[in-house]
């Protein structure tokens, strides 16, 4: 599926609070634009007067059903753009939605949508005019919710984007057969890379470690998830003060799909194993017909004058089993089909330096594919890349979750004594936090010292 469904496929919901705080806030703030102040919660919505009937009007103070939230521009309750309910997970849709209607009209915005996690609609008043019965659908139908919802097109009245909507596919008409079109076309066109796309999937997920240690240690390396190891922050120009938020995995992610992005980041910090994930991330989006992008990752330090570029991405489709030739991968890169995934710049020889940044720049400029490139930051590339982020060292608490994940509860004695010998920026590294932890499980001690 595409980015709604990989983003909250996997979630699942206990009560309301877990579907406002994972789903609806998560939706608003990153799929449609707002920002956390234009989320007004039950609270600080505006005080209205809610017609019974032709005689009487209730306070809307002492009203029993509120949206849980408004969203408002720049957090103005007089620019109203559309009210939200979120449901428990078990809950009816349909539960007290006159009375929710009617207060949010009285309120000023006739648009209010509801969601229980599961199924999504939209009201216009009364009028139904979006229905999604589950996150499979809702992600094919979701061009058509941002028509009304987004914030880019609030200048536009409801009126005139209720006029832009697809009616078949914004009720969910139909969605099955364009689905199932779609995908054809996808399996058609991936059916050549299906032996290298497995090979990927079943290649080992955990962190890399060099094979002496591994046969040393004599342990099987656990996966951790990737959304809560990685986070980045922007490398930016020495002048730009704007304040640098920390960006997730998954922002990370949505933003690599269609620029160049360079990641720098000390040794061990997890650059390898980072792109392991993307590849194999976009290798089973492929096997499930949601993409036809194909993940290429290549080793950097193997580039020589007769193994360019274009030979060690042939290389690597073949070595899973794609009969493929250079002027084969050149169409691929023509019709976007090839997310780039270059390891290690940092590896390159001297002597070829120079001819690889020629090449990557001309393939950025005459194709403008994906392409992820990684560094130590002894050596960035001289490129023309649209993102640059720097990897984060891990925090206290994925410190704590990840040896909990080796040791269990004896993961408490451990972070203790790490903090207790003044481990705390070695362990900060993943690749030297997995080798602490292998060799408390080891000794049940770790070194006084670093160089020990």
């Amino acid at each position: 599926m595409g980015r709604i469904f990989a983003r909250f496929g996997s979630l699942r919901f206990h009560n309301e609070a877990e579907v406002s705080d994972r789903f609806v806030v998560p939706l608003f703030t990153e799929f449609l634009g707002y920002e956390e102040d234009e989320i007004l919660s039950e609270r600080l919505q505006p005080a209205v007067k809610i017609p019974r009937n032709r005689e009487k009007e209730l306070d809307g103070d002492d009203a029993k059903i509120k949206p849980d939230f408004m969203v408002a521009l720049d957090g103005d309750d007089k620019r109203l753009v559309f009210s939200f309910d979120s449901k428990g997970p078990n809950e009816s849709m349909d539960s007290h939605l006159r009375q929710l209607l009617a207060y949010c009209i009285s309120a000023g915005t006739n648009l209010v949508a509801v969601t229980n996690g599961t199924e999504f609609r939209v009201y216009n008043a009364n009028d139904l005019i979006f229905r999604a019965t589950d996150i499979e659908s809702f992600d094919l139908q979701f061009p058509e919710l941002r028509k009304l919802l987004h914030k880019d097109v609030t200048h536009l009245s409801v009126t005139e984007r209720i006029r832009l909507l697809d009616d078949d596919v914004a009720l969910g008409r139909g969605t099955n057969a364009l689905e199932s079109k779609k995908r054809r076309c996808i399996s058609v066109r991936n059916s050549d890379f299906i032996p290298y796309l497995h090979s990927i999937v079943v290649s080992p997920s955990e962190l890399t470690l060099p094979p002496a240690i591994l046969e040393a240690f004599q342990v099987q390396l656990k996966h951790f998830p990737a959304q809560e190891l990685y986070t980045f922050l922007s490398l930016k120009p020495m002048f730009d003060l704007k304040p640098n938020e920390p960006c997730t995995y998954n922002h990370f992610i949505r933003g690599a799909r269609n620029s160049s992005t360079l990641i720098v980041g000390e040794s061990g910090i997890g650059k390898t194993s980072l792109l392991m994930q993307i590849a194999r991330e976009y290798a089973e989006a492929c096997l499930h017909q949601d993409s036809d992008q194909i993940p290429v990752l290549v080793r950097l330090g193997d580039y020589t004058s007769s193994n360019n570029l274009r030979v060690l991405i042939s290389n690597r489709l073949r070595g899973g089993g794609t009969t493929i030739s250079e002027v084969e991968v050149m169409d691929l890169l023509q019709q976007d089909r090839l997310i780039l995934l270059l390891d290690a710049f940092d590896e390159v020889k001297d002597t070829y330096l120079y001819d690889l940044q020629q090449e990557i720049e001309n393939l950025l400029r005459d194709f403008g594919c994906p392409v992820v490139v990684t560094s130590r930051h002894f050596r960035r590339p001289q490129l023309s890349l649209r993102a640059k982020y720097e990897m984060q060292p891990l925090t206290p608490q994925i410190i704590r979750s990840f040896s909990e994940m080796y040791l269990g509860t004896e993961h408490l004695d451990f972070v203790k004594e790490i903090i207790h010998k003044g481990l705390g920026n070695v362990a900060s590294n993943t690749l030297l936090l997995t080798l602490l932890i292998l060799l408390y499980r080891t000794i049940r001690t770790c070194p006084t010292v670093k160089r020990k």
